[in-house]
């Protein structure tokens, strides 16, 4: 428990110091771009009643080959919303970073789905620059132990943004999978609690415990990159 905390954590300190180096996107281009720009359209297929978390990093290719040992964005969008689709303004030319759509379908003591995917672009995970890619990009589906997720993950060469609209579109999946791991790890506190302290102490134990036994579930979904051949070679 206390491992998924600390990553989670680390993973929201880790973006907060990425966007200290960059400049906020926003729907309408930079005024320095705004006739060199590209907008960029994030759409959301069966999105059912999940709230959407996007992040976008990026850092121009040229200064990151003269030093490619640091991951300095130079751009980024964060945004969470509750629609189909999001925009926003892009300047032209050629990037790395990546692009995490995230979506969160929960319930008050009934249920917690959550749905993870990640694009990056010319660099991994771990912030390293990758060989070219044949085919451009390629999607897999992986299991992170780093948060006990099954998660679907996309690998792409360099963003090159030369177009003037640019289009992603993800789908989430129509059928969740239990995690029983994250299951037990969100019961856990308050069944620990009213084996502990004991009902007397905390009313509502029997409830919760009842609740994380029989109606509580947390679940992964999967979201698909659905037009992943429009960014192929």
């Amino acid at each position: 428990m206390k491992n998924i905390i600390s990553l989670i954590i680390l993973s929201a300190f880790s973006l907060n110091c990425l966007s200290r180096t960059a400049t906020r996107l926003e729907e309408i281009s930079l005024k320095t771009f705004e006739n060199n720009s590209s907008n960029v359209s994030i759409a959301i297929k069966n999105r059912k009643n999940s709230r959407i978390h996007l992040e976008f990093y990026v850092q121009d290719l040229d200064s990151f080959e003269k030093n490619n040992t640091q991951f300095l964005p130079i751009y980024f969008y964060s945004d969470s919303f509750k629609s189909d689709q999001i925009k926003f303004s892009v300047p032209k030319g050629r990037y790395v970073g990546f692009l995490t759509v995230r979506s969160l379908d929960n319930a008050f003591f009934n249920r917690t789905i959550s749905g993870l995917h990640i694009i990056h672009f010319g660099i991994n995970k771990d912030f390293k620059i990758i060989k070219n890619i044949n085919e451009g990009c390629y999607q897999l589906k992986n299991y992170y132990h780093e948060f006990d997720r099954i998660l679907n993950n996309t690998q792409c060469n360099n963003f090159e943004i030369n177009k003037n609209e640019i289009n992603f579109e993800f789908s989430i999946s129509e059928n969740d999978e239990i995690n029983t791991m994250r299951t037990v790890l969100l019961t856990w506190p308050s069944i620990s609690f009213a084996a502990f302290q004991g009902p007397q102490q905390y009313p509502y134990a029997v409830f919760l415990i009842l609740q994380g036994t029989f109606g509580f579930t947390a679940g992964d979904t999967l979201i698909n990159f659905e037009n992943i051949d429009s960014f192929k070679n």
